[in-house]
């Protein structure tokens, strides 16, 4: 079959399953001898994909050589014709693993079936890939030849650990239900091979019990059950099944990378021993889990150390900014390197379910002498989030800004370009006197603040490197801080004390602030103690 053909015989095939973003469908080529050779051709699901599912499609086809066809579905082609993507890949026969999950399975088939997925994961990693989008559709299962492959590889990286941006959950890549909490970028954890363990730990529940750990509505809460809520045992949720596999599964889905299997090696020993206790005696007694467990790469534990109750303080901040309304300003000060952003990113946990809403911004020495240019980073960041968002919250936000900025919009879009593209070019304002217009623009851009600062989403602005804001930028936070009619805003600054004298303009600011009343906390980060670095190497040496 020419590459011309294929999308002429997709339309004429029937649909086998969908992941979620690709349409599955088989094909066959005439090959040289008169046999035939079975393809799958994936294509996007819908008829005008983003360029981003595209991208996906193309990232997997240049996986093709490190994908072997003993574990993995591998492509051949990707083809490009009629306006449209196809992915052609080996068939190696079988179905993907959801058509047959909605029931308990059978004990001996679901540990036949986990050890068989276990296996191919640790041969991906073992090739140095993190697939970062295990679940059962992404799971070939042949029963004719008892293989299993994967497939899905659109996301995968061959870095050994990345970070996620904690963005909005629509635009995150993954599939939510079975997204590792440091997936989500709401853990200040990277994601590695053990981000894997927990999917399938998520997959091999659904197996076991016939549901999914977690139910529900919608993105943000399917982000919340991940990092904070602690799924009902499988044992609890089906009968029969053994508490030695109830618990490697709960192994699994710990929130903690470094509380879960290390190592796909060590599940598959462990399932390997319940499969064979099973087919001896019928039962599988309790043991000790993960003993085979063991890596030969060194990965330093990403948990802090010794901050529990600097991260108490900047915790409890916003508790009360949440329950209370009234602003808070939170001051972590400390050497550069000793870790302040970690602290302030330990907030991305618990500002999900309130809908709570993370800007920052950090000192730029190219923008120097541009005024308010963090604050206009923090804000542009958000405004390009809601850009790649969902229409109808799109015009939520347009309405809301509109509103409340009236015919001022050109202050802003002057300031934060993006704005622009959301709410449309705006007429050109009033010229005033120097502090008049100083005057004016710090009410607008409190309006505007006050869009996102709300009791139904909180905002909370994190502005690092203090010590070099501009004063403009300096007399803002205090403009925004103080006014009576801030609500629902919690905000964090950052700065290296050692650079900070009582003579700086930053110390003339904060006793301003305080004068006026509002809430100032101050979070002093000093060295680890012994205590602290003995557990981190103990925990590093396992």
């Amino acid at each position: 079959m020419a590459t011309h053909d294929y999308g002429e015989m997709c339309n004429s095939l029937q649909t086998l399953w969908e992941d979620g973003e690709r349409v599955f469908s088989r094909a066959r080529r005439p090959a040289d001898g008169g046999d035939e050779t079975l393809l799958l051709i994936a294509r996007p699901a819908v008829e005008v994909p983003s360029a981003a599912s595209l991208d996906r499609l193309a990232h997997e086809f240049e996986l093709k050589d490190e994908l072997d066809g003993a574990w993995a579905v591998r492509p051949l082609e990707l083809v490009h014709e009629g306006g449209g993507t196809l992915l052609v890949l080996e068939d190696p026969g079988g179905e993907p693993l959801d058509r047959l999950l909605g029931a308990p399975l059978q004990l001996e088939r679901f540990l036949q079936l986990a050890i068989g997925i276990v296996t191919v994961l640790g041969q991906a990693h073992q090739r140095g890939l993190i697939h970062k989008d295990i679940k059962p559709a992404h799971i070939l299962v042949n029963d004719a030849t008892g293989k299993v492959r994967l497939t899905g590889f659109g996301i995968a990286s061959r870095l050994p650990r990345e970070r996620q941006r904690p963005e909005h959950p629509e635009l995150i890549a993954g599939t939510l239900a079975y997204m590792a909490p440091e997936q989500t970028g709401r853990m200040n954890r990277s994601i590695d091979s053990r981000s894997d363990l927990y999917a399938l730990g998520v997959t091999l529940y659904e197996m076991l019990t016939g549901t999914l750990p977690f139910t529900a509505l919608d993105p943000l809460e399917w982000v919340h059950c991940h990092i904070a809520r602690q799924p009902a045992a499988p044992g609890a949720r089906a009968k029969g099944i053994p508490a030695a596999l109830s618990a490697i599964v709960m192994k699994l889905l710990s929130k903690p990378a470094e509380d879960r299997y290390q190592t796909a090696s060590g599940l598959e020993w462990d399932l390997r021993r319940c499969l064979a206790e099973w087919e001896a005696v019928h039962q599988i007694d309790p043991f000790p889990l993960g003993t085979h467990d063991t890596t030969r790469q060194l990965l330093i534990p990403e948990k802090l150390y010794g901050r529990d109750i600097d991260i108490t303080t900047l915790l409890d901040a916003f508790e009360r900014v949440v329950t209370q309304g009234t602003p808070e300003l939170v001051l972590v000060s400390g050497y550069s390197g000793i870790g302040k952003s970690s602290v302030v990113n330990e907030l991305h946990k618990v500002i999900v379910l309130p809908r709570g809403i993370f800007i920052s911004g950090k000192f730029d020495l190219r923008l120097r002498d541009i005024p308010y240019s963090t604050l206009a980073q923090a804000f542009a960041e958000l405004i390009r989030q809601i850009l790649n968002g969902q229409d109808t919250d799109a015009a939520r936000w347009r309405g809301a800004i509109e509103e409340a900025v009236g015919q001022h919009g050109r202050l802003l879009t002057d300031l934060i370009p993006e704005l622009a593209s959301l709410i449309g070019p705006q007429p050109p304002v009033a010229v005033l006197s120097p502090l008049e217009t100083q005057l004016r623009f710090q009410s607008v851009f409190q309006k505007f603040v006050g869009v996102f600062a709300r009791a139904e989403h909180p905002l909370v602005i994190f502005v690092d490197d203090l010590q070099w804001l501009d004063p403009a930028t300096l007399t803002m936070v205090e403009y925004l801080i103080t006014h009576l009619d801030t609500r629902h805003l919690l905000l964090i600054g950052a700065y290296r004390d050692n650079e900070v004298g009582r003579g700086h303009p930053l110390m003339g600011t904060l006793g301003s602030i305080r004068k006026a009343g509002t809430t100032v906390h101050e979070i002093v980060l000093g060295p680890l103690s012994p205590n602290d670095f003995s557990e981190l190497l103990c925990d590093a040496f396992r």
